[in-house]
């Protein structure tokens, strides 16, 4: 027997775990960033709310309107983005946990 033979043998046992722990580890950071911007999409649609239930608003408030606007879209779409992003990287820790299992 070989040292190559053990060392090979420990790599590729604990090539799995490693893939699985990375990919927690993005889950986890895609989760969060989903949450800090669902959290910013409340805030915006609140601060749209406001204005828009005001009787006489403001020019500085009919511009920050128009921003507001502008930017739910983009963050709408963000959101989708990372929460494709988190199922995606759920499917690859499931394959990567199969894969596991079949060797």
């Amino acid at each position: 027997m070989t040292v190559a033979e053990p060392l090979s043998l420990i790599s590729s046992a604990l090539a799995p775990a490693v893939a699985l722990s990375a990919c927690a580890i993005l889950v986890s950071n895609a989760q969060s960033q989903y949450c800090d911007l669902v959290d910013r999409l409340r805030d915006l649609n609140a601060e749209r709310r406001r204005i828009r239930a005001e009787h006489e608003v403001p020019t500085s408030h009919v511009e920050r309107l128009r921003s507001v606007e502008l930017q739910l879209p983009v963050l709408y779409r963000r959101a989708g983005m990372l929460r494709t992003a988190m199922v995606l990287l759920f499917g690859a820790m499931l394959d990567k946990e199969h894969v596991g299992m079949l060797a």
